[in-house]
């Protein structure tokens, strides 16, 4: 049955338009660096967003981990889905759902996208807490689902409040 699950939720992404219980949603992701994080000259600092696509077993590391190791020690993979922000660069930037990352991200199971930005400086915090961290799950209930099968996060981040989801997901 699981197997059947795995392949019909495959098909149905490729539709893009069926909703089907189980299926981790994709959400088209639109990162925005707000204009408090300009110096004093008005420069844009370069800001790296990474989106990463995790399963279940993976949660707790990752709302444990620190967000100041994670970038004093990046590693890039395939599985990571990377934004650069700064001057002469777009803004915003969109994830969108048929990115061929979601594919890798539903063949690896992933639940869970953990979103990390390189800015603001902050202290290390567990999860959420950590205003460089978000933690977003996949689960189709937890999002408002619309018409076209197109489902939307959009994320700012300020200097005040780090990342912060505009349409944040429903509590379970």
């Amino acid at each position: 049955m699981k197997r059947t699950t795995k392949g019909l939720c495959g098909l149905v992404m490729l539709a893009g338009a069926v909703f089907v219980p189980g299926c981790p949603v994709r959400f088209e992701t639109t990162v925005k660096v707000d204009d408090s994080l300009r110096d004093k000259s008005g420069a844009m600092p370069s800001v790296e967003v990474h989106l990463i696509g995790i399963n279940d077993t993976e949660l707790k590391q990752w709302q444990d981990r620190s967000v100041s190791d994670y970038w004093r020690n990046v590693k890039l993979d395939p599985e990571v889905y990377v934004m650069k922000f700064g001057e002469q660069l777009p803004n915003p930037r969109v994830l969108t759902i048929k990115d061929p990352i979601w594919d890798r991200w539903d063949r690896r199971s992933a639940m869970w996208v953990v979103v990390l930005s390189s800015h603001p400086a902050a202290d290390d915090k567990p999860g959420d807490a950590d205003m460089r961290r978000k933690i977003l799950p996949r689960d189709p209930d937890r999002w408002a689902y619309n018409y076209w099968g197109k489902d939307q996060v959009t994320i700012v981040i300020s200097k005040s409040r780090g990342l912060e989801v505009l349409n944040p997901p429903k509590p379970k």
